[in-house]
């Protein structure tokens, strides 16, 4: 075999194979076996290898197998999502009702059964997997098949002929067309059987036909379509798209002939699951969609609310049965027909749902017929919330007690708070409230004593947990007492009923009782008039939970301070204030300030214990001089070193001394001392500066676009690194002390430095580098000489650059303080008088940057980049 014929054979077995790979169906192996039979051996074996190399990489798992998609989903627009409200448990909040009515009167109605076709289709293509009935007509274009065997095997696909023939090998023409698929089995396996002795058939039929016919009228996609010949009404509509929503759904016309046939009742298939009227279509059929008919509407405590068309319905009754009845939430005695009137204005009927005459009530097009539900609410129960394992709604029974809600401790979520459960009452008739609360831990001790307190129906018991004292008050890292915001905990609890005091919209139960209390104390001030104030009483200062709290019948000074949780540590017990506010004549409202014994009432007299008032407000003083514990923080070449707490008016000196001292390595005049009040004083005026230097900046960019003269362009580069060295220069906060002075006793006592909380000192070791920044050509530091100056240390760092302000050169000394330059000079040399531990600031020269801002300006950056730098190479100690 020549060459070429041999790569030809071998590229070809490959396409067949590949395409058969790619594609998932084998090829067929008749093929393969004759084209691999011509090749040798070798060359079986080399396309095996070519084969095998160009499927390496393919996956070796099979596809999942996926039926194309015939419909798609489409958004079908000026509908509104319908939601199913779920019945819940309900207590309070006696406008639900109400609020239900009126969701059910604005509720927007969705039209029934075109959600059947709410997709667009994606291929007009006849189906051809639908199984054939006995029934089908056979007629031109059908293809039967035909499988002999016995005396004679063999296979026929015979196509049915213009002329409804079947052209049967060894028997000849046989007329099919116009027979049933029953008939033409029949017949034909009589006439094989006749006339091919000892041959048996099986016939079944292949492809069939198909047929072209037209939806028209308000379809989605009215037009000609291609279907096949097994297709019923419904299969052209699901082709088209289905119905748009001002077609009709219950007389879709199929015409023959120009003649009406059938018509087709789609409420029969989604109601009743009745096909009976689906017929089968032929060519040339017509299906034909008119203009929707009459319709009515029906809202609300119904299985199926939506606009239904109807047909050959009348009365509400039936409707009703369309809808799928009511719900068992329904309240049928006052439900309404709203109207279209003859004058053009709506109007409303009330009905009976539970009488003949409301039920037979006829309907008119248009109407729409709303069900309203049950009061939602529950009687004889009693809710728990709040700080509890299990809250929800238990059973009233006459003689309960708060021990019957609550039987144990185990019952309550950790901390409880059992000085103080507040029950909240409804007063008959006209349901105002009332509030009180109860010692649940003295109820639980003593189940017999005044504490257990009878509970009534639609009580509602809360309880708390045990509050945190000053919940916004945290001690930072440096022991100051700073505020901050912090959520109230709350634990997520399983909900069965709908929100109440002690909870949040997500159903958790929320600890902070300004939030549990915030609709009870809205409900007081709702139902209080004139001569009956709101009965809400206030209480502030050193208490664990201060805050507004409802006024219960009888409250003292006691109950207060009980609901707010007790008295706080910090608290002044000698003596409260206690502010009332009484209208005088109907004119004026006068305050008065009452002195409030707070010992003698904590000892348990009596008189000291007052009766309070709507509006009265109880202060509880804070013990004088009382603060959270400040502390410092010493490090360094100091004996003991840590953080140390401090006393008011305590001074460094003496803080050195509980210290133990400095070493003998230490270096005093290089000590730093931070303070957290001057950080931020300093990094406020940088973050100043820098929005100052980018404000110019931003100008000067503007000013080079408008003039060409070239002016500023150098000193542009210049502003941006000098802005982004501000940005990123954070400030220190170093207060500059005479620490060797203090030490020796020279410094004065007003120099001597006061102590906050939060302060930082840190003395180094003993220093022998003088540092170099700036510009210069290389930063850096150097051994201390006493015969070297200020120039002498500038020329080891390789001298000024071309950009330094050889004029305004200035040190800063380890203590922190800044020295100005000396301009004289000694033996030629420009210097000044240079320390251990000092550093010498070469600042840019501002005059370059003069078309950016002002002189004054830019002086002050460079200078606090310089003093930033300098104390930075100490500070970062910490």
């Amino acid at each position: 075999m020549p060459k070429n014929l041999i790569v030809i054979c071998l590229l070809a077995l490959i396409a067949v194979v590949s395409s058969a790979v790619s594609a998932r169906t084998p090829a067929p192996i008749s093929e393969q076996l004759q084209l691999l039979q011509q090749l040798s051996p070798e060359q079986r074996a080399e396309a095996l290898r070519l084969l095998q190399k160009k499927d390496k990489g393919m996956p070796t798992r099979p596809y999942p197998v996926s039926e194309p998609q015939i419909v798609k989903p489409r958004s079908v627009q000026g509908e509104s999502a319908q939601t199913e409200e779920t019945a819940g448990d309900v207590l309070d909040q006696p406008d639900l009702a109400t609020r239900r009515e009126a969701e059910v009167a604005r509720e927007a109605l969705k039209q029934f059964g075109y959600d059947l076709f709410a997709g667009t289709p994606t291929t007009f293509a006849p189906a051809t997997d639908i199984p054939v009935p006995l029934n089908y007509v056979v007629g031109p274009g059908d293809t039967v098949q035909v499988q002999l065997f016995g005396k004679e095997n063999a296979e026929y696909a015979l196509t049915v002929t213009r002329e409804g023939e079947l052209q049967f090998p060894g028997i000849g023409p046989i007329t099919v067309a116009g027979l049933t698929f029953r008939e033409m089995k029949a017949m034909l396996s009589e006439r094989i059987a006749r006339q091919m002795i000892g041959v048996k058939a099986s016939i079944t039929m292949g492809p069939l036909r198909s047929i072209r016919v037209f939806v028209l009228g308000d379809a989605y996609r009215p037009g000609s379509y291609t279907v096949s010949a097994l297709s019923t009404m419904t299969n052209a509509l699901f082709y088209s798209g289905g119905i748009r929503r001002i077609g009709s759904l219950r007389d879709i016309q199929l015409k023959r002939a120009g003649k009406i046939v059938t018509r087709l009742d789609l409420y029969d298939l989604l109601l009743r699951g009745d096909t009976s009227g689906d017929t089968r279509l032929q060519p040339g059929d017509v299906i034909f969609v008119p203009p929707i008919g009459k319709t009515a509407g029906i809202a609300g405590e119904v299985r199926r609310p939506a606009v239904y068309e109807l047909r050959k319905e009348k009365t509400v009754r039936e409707l009703l049965e369309m809808a799928g009845g009511l719900l068992p939430t329904a309240y049928p005695q006052a439900a309404q027909i709203e109207r279209i009137g003859p004058g053009g204005g709506r109007e409303l009927l009330d009905l009976d749902l539970r009488r003949k005459e409301g039920l037979d009530t006829r309907l008119r097009n248009g109407d729409v017929l709303r069900v309203y539900s049950v009061l939602e609410k529950m009687e004889n129960i009693v809710l728990l919330s709040g700080h509890v394992e299990r809250p929800g709604g238990y059973q009233w029974r006459k003689g309960m007690r708060l021990t019957d809600l609550i039987p144990s401790v185990d019952d309550l979520l950790p901390k409880p708070d059992l000085d103080y459960v507040l029950i909240r009452r409804e007063l008959p008739p006209d349901r105002r409230i009332q509030v009180f609360s109860a010692r649940l831990g003295a109820a639980l001790q003593h189940p017999e004593s005044e504490d257990n307190v009878y509970l009534r129906p639609r009580d509602r018991v809360i309880v708390f947990s045990l509050p945190n004292p000053d919940p916004n008050d945290v001690l930072s890292d440096s022991g100051l007492l700073v505020e901050r915001e912090e959520e109230a905990p709350s634990v997520q609890i399983d909900r069965s009923i709908a929100q109440r005091p002690g909870e949040d919209q997500s159903g958790a139960v929320v600890t902070d009782r300004r939030e549990v209390l915030r609709p009870i104390l809205l409900e007081l001030r709702q139902q209080a008039s004139l001569g009956k104030p709101a009965r809400v009483v206030e209480i502030g200062g050193r208490v664990r939970a201060p805050g507004q709290y409802p006024l219960e019948p009888g409250m003292r000074i006691s109950d207060l301070i009980r609901a707010a949780g007790g008295l706080h540590e910090a608290a002044y017990v000698l003596e409260a204030e206690l502010t009332r506010y009484e209208i005088v004549d109907g004119k004026h409202r006068e305050t008065e300030h009452i002195p409030v014994p707070l010992a003698a009432l904590q000892a348990g007299d009596a008189s000291a214990d007052i009766l309070l008032r709507p509006h009265d407000h109880l202060t509880i003083r804070e013990i004088p001089q009382w603060g959270e514990q400040e502390v410092v923080e010493v490090a360094g070449e100091v004996r003991f070193p840590g953080r140390y707490p401090i006393r008011r008016g305590e001074t460094l000196r003496q803080l050195l001394q509980r210290a133990g001292g400095l070493t003998d390595q230490a270096f005093p005049d290089g000590a730093v001392f931070l303070r957290e009040e001057l950080r931020r004083k300093e990094q406020a005026q940088m973050d100043q500066l820098a929005a100052q230097l980018e404000a110019d900046l931003a100008a000067l960019q503007l000013s080079e676009r408008a003039d060409d003269s070239g002016k500023g362009k150098d000193a542009a580069p210049l502003a941006r690194s000098l802005l982004a060295q501000l940005q990123r220069t954070k400030a220190a906060g170093r207060l500059v002390i005479d620490l060797p002075g203090l030490l020796r006793g020279e410094a004065r006592a007003e120099h001597d430095v006061l102590l906050r909380g939060g302060d930082k000192l840190f003395v180094p070791r003993k220093t022998q580098e003088v540092t170099v920044i700036g510009e210069v050509h290389y930063p850096t530091s150097h051994i201390y000489s006493p015969d070297m100056r200020r120039d002498d240390y500038i020329d080891l760092s390789g001298g000024f650059t071309y950009k330094a302000d050889k004029k305004r050169v200035y040190i800063v000394r380890a203590n922190g303080s800044v020295a100005a330059s000396s301009a004289s000079v000694w033996f030629g040399r420009a210097g000044q008088e240079i320390r251990p531990g000092d550093t010498i600031v070469v600042p840019l020269d501002a005059e370059r940057l003069r078309p950016l801002t002002l002189w004054t300006n830019i002086s002050q950056i460079l200078y606090q980049l310089g003093v930033a730098a300098a104390a930075w190479q100490t500070v970062g100690v910490f």
